[in-house]
C-alpha cells in the first residue's frame, strides 16, 4: 500500500512537470508568439477561428486570465456538485455520526471535504502549471504568481463546498411534494428555453449553411473562399457575447483577472468581498440547518406507474414489476430524475437541426447531409448522455450485492442483462420517439425517408445501447461501496472512453460516407437511399446480433457465486 501511493506521488510530480513546460510552450508558441499571423486565404473555418482567438487573448491579457479563472471557478462547481452526489449516496455520514459522536451537519461537511480534497490534487496538477507558465510568460513577480495561485486555489475550495451545500440542499428539499413539482415545471422551461434559443440562434447561420458550395465536384476555389468568410464572420457574432459574460466586471473571474493584470480597484476589491461574504454566509446557514426534509417522494408516482404500463405491454413477470419498481423509487433515481425529460445538449441538437433542414427541400444533396447527421450523431449523443447520466441504475453492475439474491433464486446474470436493457429502453426511448414523430411532422418529410428514419433510429438506437452496457459486463463491480463509484473505475472508464472514440472518431464517420458520396455527385439521392435502406440496416443487424451473442455467451454460464468473485 505504501509503494502505492509513492508511485501516485511520483507519477502527480512526473505530469506536473509535464504540463509545465507544455503549457509554457504551447503558450509560446502561440498566444504570446509575435510572428504568428492569420492567412488572408483561411485553410479551414475552425483553424481561422482559433487563429483570431489566439490574436484576441494576445492583446487582451484580462480576458486570458478571465476564461483560465473561469475554468477553474466551473470545474469547482462540477467538483463539488460531484461531492455533494457521493454525499447523498454515502453510508459514510452515519458511520462518522456513530463512532465520531459528532452531529449530522458536521459529518456532511466532513464528506464534502473529502472529495473536494481529492479533486484539489487535478488542481494542483492542472491548474497551477498553467497559471505558472502564463505568469512568467508575462513577466510577472514570482510572489505574485504564488499569491493568484494560492487565491485561485482557496477560491477553488470555497465555491467546491458552497455548490455542495446548496445542491445538497436543494436536493433534499425537492423531497416535499410542491417542490419537486416545481422542480419538474422548471425543468421542462429550462429545455424550452434552450429548444427556442437554438432555433434562433441557428437562424443566423441559414445564410451560410444555405450557399455551402461542397455540393459537386465542380468547385469554384474563389466561391469556397467567400462561403468560409461568411461562415467565419457568422460564427464569430454568433460566439461574441461569451466573451462579455466572461469578462463581466463583477464576476469572481473577472475581478482577480485584474489582480493578475495589476489592474485591481478598490470597489473591484469590495465587490469580490461582499459576493464571498454572502455565498459563505448563505451556505453556513444551510450546512447547519437542522430542518428536515421529508422522506417520502411522492411527486414521481405517475412516472412509476407510466413505466409500470409501458412494461407491462410485454410479458413481464411480477418479479421484473417488482425490480422496475425498486430502482424507481431510490434516491439515486430521484436525485437525477430532470434527465428523464432529456439532456440539455437533446433539445439544442433538435432545434439546430429543425432550423437547418427546413431551408432545404428533399431533392438538394444538403438536405440528406442534415438528415445523416440527425441519423447517427443525434442517436449517439442523446443514448450516450442518459446512459452516463444514469449508469447508477441501468449498468449491469448497478445491481450491487443484491446479484447473490438472484444467484440464490436460481437466475443467471443474463437474465439480470435483460432486464437491465429492458428498462433502459422503456425509460428513454418513449421520449425519442415522441421526438422523432414531432419532428418529422413539422419539417414535413416524406414518408419514404421517415420510414428510412424510424427504422434506422430504432436499429442504431438498439445498437449503443446494447454496446453501452460492455463496460459493467466486461468488468463488472458488483463490491461498490457507492453507487458514484461506478464512474470511476480505472478499467470501465477505458473501455467508457475506447467506445466513444471508436463510435464518434471512426463508426459514425464510416455510415456517413454514403453522403459524402452523394455529396461529391459519386452517387444519386435515391442510390443514397437504398444504401440507408439495405447497405446501413443490414450492418446494424449483423453488428447487433454479434454483441448480444458475445454478452449471452459471457453472462448465461453464471449461475452461482462460484463462477465469479464480488
Amino acid at each position: 500500500m505504501n509503494n502505492k501511493w509513492i508511485w501516485i506521488v511520483i507519477w502527480s510530480f512526473i505530469n506536473f512537470f509535464t504540463l509545465l513546460g507544455g503549457s509554457y510552450f504551447l503558450f509560446k508558441s502561440t498566444i504570446l508568439n509575435e510572428r504568428l499571423i492569420i492567412n488572408e486565404q483561411p485553410s479551414s473555418i475552425i483553424s481561422t477561428l482559433a487563429m483570431r482567438f489566439l490574436f484576441t487573448l494576445r492583446e487582451d491579457y484580462h480576458l486570458l486570465w478571465s476564461i483560465l479563472f473561469f475554468i477553474i471557478f466551473i470545474h469547482a462547481i462540477v467538483a463539488g456538485i460531484a461531492s455533494s452526489k457521493w454525499q447523498l449516496q454515502s453510508i459514510d455520514r452515519d458511520w462518522l455520526i456513530i463512532n465520531l459522536k459528532i452531529s449530522a451537519q458536521k459529518s456532511n461537511i466532513y464528506i464534502y471535504l473529502e472529495t473536494l480534497i481529492w479533486d484539489s490534487r487535478n488542481f494542483l496538477i492542472t491548474y497551477v502549471p498553467i497559471m505558472l507558465s502564463i505568469g512568467h510568460l508575462l513577466s510577472l513577480k514570482p510572489i505574485k504568481i504564488i499569491l493568484i495561485s494560492l487565491i485561485a486555489f482557496l477560491c477553488f475550495l470555497l465555491l467546491g463546498i458552497m455548490s455542495s451545500i446548496f445542491h445538497n440542499r436543494y436536493i433534499n428539499l425537492q423531497k416535499k411534494r410542491v417542490n419537486s413539482l416545481f422542480r419538474i415545471v422548471t425543468s421542462i422551461l429550462i429545455r424550452s428555453f434552450l429548444l427556442v434559443t437554438a432555433l434562433e440562434l441557428s437562424k443566423s447561420l441559414m445564410p451560410w449553411i444555405k450557399d455551402f458550395p461542397l455540393t459537386s465536384n465542380n468547385i469554384e476555389i474563389e466561391e469556397y473562399y467567400e462561403w468560409m468568410q461568411l461562415g467565419i464572420t457568422s460564427l464569430g457574432q454568433l460566439f461574441g457575447p461569451l466573451e462579455y459574460v466572461i469578462s463581466f466586471h463583477i464576476l469572481p473571474n473577472s475581478i482577480l483577472a485584474n489582480y493578475a493584470i495589476g489592474d485591481l480597484e478598490f470597489h473591484d476589491l469590495l465587490i469580490f468581498c461582499l459576493l464571498i461574504l454572502i455565498a459563505g454566509g448563505l451556505s453556513v446557514f444551510l450546512a447547519f440547518d437542522n430542518s428536515k426534509p421529508s422522506n417520502k417522494n411522492y411527486s414521481l408516482s405517475f412516472y412509476e406507474k407510466w413505466i409500470i404500463s409501458l412494461s407491462g405491454m410485454i410479458k413481464t413477470k411480477p418479479y421484473i414489476t417488482f425490480l422496475i419498481k425498486s430502482d424507481l423509487r431510490t434516491d439515486y433515481f430521484f436525485n437525477r430524475f430532470p434527465i428523464i425529460f432529456g439532456p440539455f445538449s437533446f433539445w439544442i441538437q433538435v432545434g439546430i437541426y429543425t432550423s437547418f433542414i427546413q431551408i432545404f427541400e428533399p431533392a438538394d444533396k444538403m438536405y440528406h447531409l442534415i438528415l445523416s447527421f440527425y441519423f447517427y450523431f443525434f442517436v449517439y449523443f442523446y443514448v450516450s448522455t442518459m446512459f452516463s447520466n444514469l449508469n447508477g441504475m441501468y449498468s449491469l453492475d448497478s445491481i450491487g450485492n443484491r446479484i447473490i439474491l438472484h444467484l440464490i433464486s436460481k437466475n443467471n446474470v443474463w437474465s439480470i442483462f435483460l432486464y437491465k436493457i429492458r428498462l433502459f429502453l422503456i425509460t428513454t426511448l418513449p421520449l425519442f420517439i415522441v421526438c422523432d414523430i414531432v419532428f418529422m411532422i413539422i419539417n414535413r418529410i416524406p414518408s419514404k425517408i421517415a420510414i428510412i428514419i424510424v427504422i434506422n433510429h430504432m436499429l442504431f438506437y438498439l445498437l449503443l445501447s446494447t454496446v453501452l452496457f460492455l463496460p459493467s459486463v466486461i468488468c463488472p463491480h458488483y463490491n461498490f461501496l457507492n453507487l458514484e463509484q461506478l464512474e470511476d473505475y480505472p478499467d470501465q472508464k477505458t473501455i467508457r472512453n475506447s467506445i466513444k472514440y471508436l463510435t464518434v472518431g471512426v463508426f459514425i464517420p464510416c455510415l456517413m460516407l454514403p453522403a459524402a458520396l452523394l455529396m461529391s455527385d459519386y452517387i444519386s439521392i435515391s442510390q443514397y437511399l437504398i444504401v440507408n435502406v439495405f447497405g446501413t440496416i443490414a450492418l446494424f443487424f449483423i453488428l447487433l446480433g454479434s454483441i448480444i451473442a458475445l454478452i449471452k455467451s459471457k453472462l448465461i454460464n453464471y449461475k452461482s457465486l462460484d463462477d465469479f468473485s464480488l
